[in-house]
């Protein structure tokens, strides 16, 4: 299967696509083709985005990660139905850790603001 280049990663976008890839860009980026994407979203295993004020979807940063994350489980073998279930479990546990690094960095905070005035 032939995949077109990914964009280069340090090159100042232009106006358009300042607001995201286009499905082509994120696909290359992925290291897929577009048809691979579109499966993507007809078997519910990435988000498709919303379209722009002149019906073009852009796939954002966070978008186009998932497209990532989707086809690297996909190449390491995860079935197909647990792809979604993964993902979603897996953001579930960067969300509690997010949460308890939170917590902990005010808590630090808090402590070292205590010592100080002691």
């Amino acid at each position: 299967m032939s995949v077109p280049d990914a964009p280069p990663l340090t090159q100042e976008p232009t106006a358009p696509e300042a607001e995201g890839f286009t499905i082509g860009q994120a696909a290359a980026f992925a290291g897929v083709t577009i048809e691979t994407v579109q499966r993507y979203h007809q078997d519910g295993l990435c988000d498709e985005p919303e379209p722009d004020s002149i019906g073009r979807r852009r796939y954002r940063p966070a978008e186009t990660l998932q497209l990532v994350s989707v086809r690297a489980l996909a190449g390491a073998g995860v079935p197909t139905p647990e792809i979604r279930p993964l993902l979603d479990y897996l953001d579930h546990v960067k969300q509690l850790l997010s949460a308890e690094t939170g917590r902990k960095v005010r808590h630090a905070h808090a402590t070292e603001h205590r010592h100080r005035f002691e």
